[in-house]
């Protein structure tokens, strides 16, 4: 029972390349979220994750745009 079955290295190779070259805690960040949704929330709760992953998916992405445009009309 290896946690190492589940890990797809293809895919983590490939999700590593989208990150933006930028220091380290955000790579850390970004792993954090990722470790924190994908396996810990799953694990303890996968009746939530079931129900909840798409709205999750979706609340992430909006807030990610909406920081982005609030970035781009304040500095510029």
């Amino acid at each position: 029972n290896s946690w190492v079955k589940f890990v797809s290295m293809p895919v983590m190779l490939n999700g590593v390349s989208y990150i933006p070259p930028a220091a380290g805690i955000n790579h850390s960040a970004w792993f954090t979220v990722g470790f924190v949704f994908q396996y810990l929330i799953q694990k303890w709760n996968f009746a939530w994750c079931s129900k909840f992953n798409y709205v999750t998916s979706a609340a992430l992405d909006s807030g990610m745009w909406l920081l982005a445009l609030l970035d781009l009309f304040l500095l510029t």
